[in-house]
């Protein structure tokens, strides 16, 4: 008898590897794949915003990073002693306006540097419930813990969502024609929504993603989210809170990606890397005679792969 559906692997038009440029934008679930990537030393811009749930507002920041906009001192807001901005997540408020602004401002700058030749977009949804400011009827990215009365919450359309971001993926487009975008839909469920209300947002989400990806030759899906909720299919695959996929989760969706969209020798590469990395995490006596060998072998394996791979900044 067969107990489960398995999701068989995608065969992606393109490939990634050490040597292209990634920017990844979206959820938390984005920050487990793009740490994946990190770790595995891919050249990757994550969240330069900060972990970022709602479409509209990964439209914005995108926004903002290919018009090379810095943040001003009147861009800022303040409530509670602290200085913030609605497009970024809490990490980057502050007591003190001026490292509130160097915080915003340095991660932009990072940003653009690190995209100057960008060749991989990667964006994750993760819900379409949006809060609106009553005083401006700008959508944020987060609300900064301000009381609940100054905001609409509002469910977006497929209209609106489509309408946000398709000019600013015409532009990146235009400014990298090698650019890849690939969409995600964040298996991690928002239950604070309602199980019923976060069920409808990611219809919608998806029902966006693939209307947006029929716009262009070079927008594509990975089914993160079908992976979690019907490949896997099981609360075991959850952490203790149900919404969240759990470690083993994270690390079979990552396998999939890998498969999916690695080519041969970057697989080879990433398995290298975790085979020293494996090595460096021993714990061993700096006294012992053995251990001091072992040592040796870590750093000959290293300036090894330095040598077969100038290309990579391990």
């Amino acid at each position: 008898m067969i107990f489960k559906s398995t999701l068989p692997i995608i065969e992606f038009p393109f490939k990634i590897n050490h040597n292209e440029q990634i920017l990844s934008i979206g959820s938390c679930f984005t920050e487990h794949i793009g740490n994946k990537l990190k770790n595995s030393f891919f050249d990757i811009i994550q969240n330069p915003f900060g972990i970022v749930y709602n479409p509209i507002s990964i439209a914005k920041q995108l926004d903002i990073i290919i018009k090379n906009q810095l943040y001003k001192e009147e861009d800022l807001c303040h409530h509670n002693s602290k200085y913030f901005s609605w497009n970024h997540h809490s990490n980057y408020s502050d007591f003190n306006k001026g490292n509130a602004l160097n915080k915003i401002n340095t991660r932009l700058e990072s940003a653009r540097k690190g995209t100057s030749n960008l060749c991989h977009l990667h964006l994750t949804f993760a819900t379409a419930w949006v809060y609106e400011l009553k005083s401006t009827n700008e959508i944020v990215a987060n609300c900064h813990k301000i009381p609940s009365s100054n905001f609409v919450k509002k469910l977006l359309t497929v209209e609106e969502i489509i309408d946000s971001i398709v000019p600013v993926l015409k532009n990146y487009n235009t400014k990298f024609p090698q650019l890849k975008i690939l969409f995600t839909l964040s298996p991690v469920r928002h239950l604070r929504d309602g199980i019923i209300e976060d069920r409808l947002s990611k219809s919608i989400l998806r029902v966006s993603i693939d209307a947006i990806i029929k716009k262009f030759e070079n927008a594509y899906y990975f089914p993160a989210y079908e992976l979690v909720t019907d490949d896997l299919r099981d609360y075991r695959f959850s952490k203790e809170d149900l919404a969240h996929p759990n470690e083993m989760a994270i690390e079979y969706v990552w396998d999939y990606f890998k498969n999916a969209i690695f080519d041969i020798k970057t697989i080879e590469i990433i398995n290298q890397l975790v085979k020293i990395l494996k090595m460096k995490n021993h714990i061993g006596d700096i006294h012992d005679i053995e251990f001091q060998k072992f040592q040796i072998k870590i750093k000959d394996l290293e300036n090894q792969f330095r040598m077969e791979h100038p290309h990579i900044k391990y």
